[in-house]
Protein backbone atom coordinates (compact mmCIF):
# COMPACT_ATOMS: atom_id res chain seq x y z
CA UNK A 1 0.00 0.00 0.00
CA UNK A 2 1.15 3.49 -0.83
CA UNK A 3 -0.28 6.52 0.96
CA UNK A 4 -0.05 10.01 -0.49
CA UNK A 5 0.44 13.04 1.73
CA UNK A 6 -1.85 13.21 4.79
CA UNK A 7 -3.42 9.84 3.95
CA UNK A 8 -0.69 8.15 6.01
CA UNK A 9 -2.76 9.15 9.05
CA UNK A 10 -5.69 7.09 7.75
CA UNK A 11 -3.49 4.17 6.64
CA UNK A 12 -0.56 4.20 9.08
CA UNK A 13 0.45 0.65 8.10
CA UNK A 14 1.18 1.63 4.47
CA UNK A 15 4.35 0.25 2.93
CA UNK A 16 5.22 3.61 1.39
CA UNK A 17 4.40 7.25 2.09
CA UNK A 18 4.84 9.52 -0.92
CA UNK A 19 4.58 13.31 -1.09
CA UNK A 20 6.04 15.32 -3.94
CA UNK A 21 6.12 18.64 -2.13
CA UNK A 22 9.20 19.35 -0.04
CA UNK A 23 7.19 21.82 2.04
CA UNK A 24 4.83 19.00 3.00
CA UNK A 25 7.79 16.94 4.21
CA UNK A 26 9.30 19.89 6.05
CA UNK A 27 6.03 20.37 7.91
CA UNK A 28 5.13 16.67 8.47
CA UNK A 29 8.36 14.67 8.68
CA UNK A 30 8.67 14.85 12.47
CA UNK A 31 5.06 13.73 12.96
CA UNK A 32 5.51 10.82 10.54
CA UNK A 33 8.72 9.56 12.11
CA UNK A 34 7.59 10.05 15.72
CA UNK A 35 4.37 8.13 14.97
CA UNK A 36 6.32 4.96 14.37
CA UNK A 37 5.40 4.86 10.68
CA UNK A 38 7.50 1.96 9.40
CA UNK A 39 7.10 2.34 5.64
CA UNK A 40 9.47 3.84 3.11
CA UNK A 41 9.37 7.63 2.72
CA UNK A 42 9.49 8.97 -0.87
CA UNK A 43 9.52 12.40 -2.51
CA UNK A 44 10.43 14.12 -5.74
CA UNK A 45 12.16 16.96 -3.89
CA UNK A 46 15.83 15.92 -3.99
CA UNK A 47 17.00 18.62 -1.57
CA UNK A 48 14.43 17.56 1.02
CA UNK A 49 15.26 13.90 0.41
CA UNK A 50 18.91 14.61 1.17
CA UNK A 51 18.08 16.73 4.22
CA UNK A 52 15.60 14.26 5.78
CA UNK A 53 16.94 10.93 4.51
CA UNK A 54 14.00 10.23 2.20
CA UNK A 55 14.07 8.18 -0.98
CA UNK A 56 13.92 10.38 -4.08
CA UNK A 57 12.51 9.82 -7.52
CA UNK A 58 12.68 12.26 -10.41
CA UNK A 59 9.38 13.77 -11.51
CA UNK A 60 8.47 15.06 -14.94
CA UNK A 61 5.39 17.17 -15.48
CA UNK A 62 4.66 15.56 -18.84
CA UNK A 63 6.42 12.89 -20.82
CA UNK A 64 5.32 14.35 -24.15
CA UNK A 65 3.56 17.60 -25.06
CA UNK A 66 -0.08 17.61 -24.08
CA UNK A 67 0.12 14.32 -22.18
CA UNK A 68 0.73 13.46 -18.56
CA UNK A 69 0.13 9.74 -18.36
CA UNK A 70 2.59 7.10 -17.32
CA UNK A 71 6.30 6.50 -17.68
CA UNK A 72 8.15 3.22 -17.36
CA UNK A 73 11.55 4.90 -17.12
CA UNK A 74 13.62 3.78 -14.14
CA UNK A 75 13.55 6.32 -11.32
CA UNK A 76 11.21 8.72 -13.17
CA UNK A 77 7.50 9.33 -12.64
CA UNK A 78 5.04 11.65 -14.29
CA UNK A 79 3.39 13.80 -11.66
CA UNK A 80 0.31 15.04 -13.47
CA UNK A 81 0.55 18.02 -11.12
CA UNK A 82 -0.41 16.17 -7.94
CA UNK A 83 0.96 13.51 -5.60
CA UNK A 84 -1.97 11.18 -6.29
CA UNK A 85 -1.00 10.93 -9.94
CA UNK A 86 2.63 10.42 -8.98
CA UNK A 87 1.70 7.62 -6.55
CA UNK A 88 -0.02 5.70 -9.33
CA UNK A 89 3.07 5.94 -11.55
CA UNK A 90 5.24 4.91 -8.57
CA UNK A 91 3.02 1.86 -7.94
CA UNK A 92 3.43 0.93 -11.60
CA UNK A 93 7.22 1.19 -11.33
CA UNK A 94 7.05 -1.02 -8.23
CA UNK A 95 5.38 -3.66 -10.43
CA UNK A 96 1.71 -3.32 -9.48
CA UNK A 97 -0.67 -5.11 -11.86
CA UNK A 98 -3.79 -3.81 -10.08
CA UNK A 99 -4.02 -0.32 -8.60
CA UNK A 100 -6.93 0.59 -6.34
CA UNK A 101 -7.59 4.29 -5.79
CA UNK A 102 -8.98 5.41 -2.43
CA UNK A 103 -9.55 9.07 -1.66
CA UNK A 104 -9.36 10.27 -5.27
CA UNK A 105 -12.34 12.60 -5.11
CA UNK A 106 -10.86 15.27 -7.47
CA UNK A 107 -13.56 17.73 -6.49
CA UNK A 108 -14.44 20.00 -3.61
CA UNK A 109 -16.91 18.62 -1.10
CA UNK A 110 -20.24 20.28 -0.39
CA UNK A 111 -18.56 21.89 2.63
CA UNK A 112 -15.69 23.19 0.48
CA UNK A 113 -12.99 20.71 1.53
CA UNK A 114 -10.44 20.13 -1.22
CA UNK A 115 -9.11 16.75 -0.10
CA UNK A 116 -10.92 13.72 1.25
CA UNK A 117 -8.82 13.99 4.42
CA UNK A 118 -9.67 17.68 4.86
CA UNK A 119 -7.40 20.67 4.51
CA UNK A 120 -3.64 20.56 4.82
CA UNK A 121 -2.41 22.00 8.12
CA UNK A 122 -0.98 25.53 8.08
CA UNK A 123 1.38 26.72 6.65
CA UNK A 124 0.64 24.45 3.66
CA UNK A 125 -1.72 25.75 1.00
CA UNK A 126 -4.78 24.08 -0.48
CA UNK A 127 -5.60 26.69 -3.09
CA UNK A 128 -3.61 25.13 -5.95
CA UNK A 129 -6.05 22.30 -6.66
CA UNK A 130 -6.48 22.27 -10.43
CA UNK A 131 -9.14 19.59 -10.56
CA UNK A 132 -10.10 20.00 -14.24
CA UNK A 133 -6.49 19.71 -15.39
CA UNK A 134 -5.77 16.84 -12.98
CA UNK A 135 -8.81 14.92 -14.25
CA UNK A 136 -7.70 15.36 -17.87
CA UNK A 137 -4.24 14.05 -16.96
CA UNK A 138 -5.81 11.08 -15.17
CA UNK A 139 -7.55 10.18 -18.43
CA UNK A 140 -4.10 9.88 -20.04
CA UNK A 141 -2.86 7.90 -17.05
CA UNK A 142 -5.81 5.49 -17.12
CA UNK A 143 -5.35 4.94 -20.86
CA UNK A 144 -1.61 4.29 -20.46
CA UNK A 145 -2.22 1.84 -17.61
CA UNK A 146 -4.76 -0.05 -19.70
CA UNK A 147 -2.26 -0.33 -22.57
CA UNK A 148 0.34 -1.57 -20.06
CA UNK A 149 -2.06 -4.26 -18.84
CA UNK A 150 -2.57 -2.76 -15.38
CA UNK A 151 -6.04 -2.89 -13.86
CA UNK A 152 -7.06 0.48 -12.39
CA UNK A 153 -10.05 0.56 -10.02
CA UNK A 154 -11.52 3.57 -8.24
CA UNK A 155 -12.94 2.76 -4.80
CA UNK A 156 -13.43 6.39 -3.83
CA UNK A 157 -16.96 6.92 -2.56
CA UNK A 158 -17.58 10.31 -4.24
CA UNK A 159 -15.34 11.00 -7.23
CA UNK A 160 -15.04 13.05 -10.40
CA UNK A 161 -12.90 10.30 -11.97
CA UNK A 162 -16.04 8.63 -13.34
CA UNK A 163 -14.21 7.17 -16.36
CA UNK A 164 -12.23 4.74 -14.16
CA UNK A 165 -14.02 1.46 -13.37
CA UNK A 166 -15.58 1.53 -9.88
CA UNK A 167 -15.80 -1.09 -7.17
CA UNK A 168 -16.24 -1.12 -3.43
CA UNK A 169 -12.97 -1.35 -1.57
CA UNK A 170 -13.91 -4.81 -0.32
CA UNK A 171 -14.50 -6.04 -3.87
CA UNK A 172 -11.41 -4.26 -5.29
CA UNK A 173 -9.14 -5.93 -2.74
CA UNK A 174 -10.26 -9.45 -3.61
CA UNK A 175 -7.64 -11.54 -5.41
CA UNK A 176 -7.52 -11.01 -9.18
CA UNK A 177 -9.95 -13.31 -10.98
CA UNK A 178 -12.12 -13.84 -7.88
Amino acid sequence: MIAANDNWRRVPNSDVLFAMDGKWWQHNHAAVTSSGFAGELWTTDRAMAHKLGLRAIHSLWMDRPGRAGLTSKDNVILSGGNSGHGVVNLAYLFGARRIVLVGYDMQASASGELHWFGRHANPLLDRNCGFAAWIARFRDLARDLEVAGVELINSTERTALDFIPRATLERALQPMGA
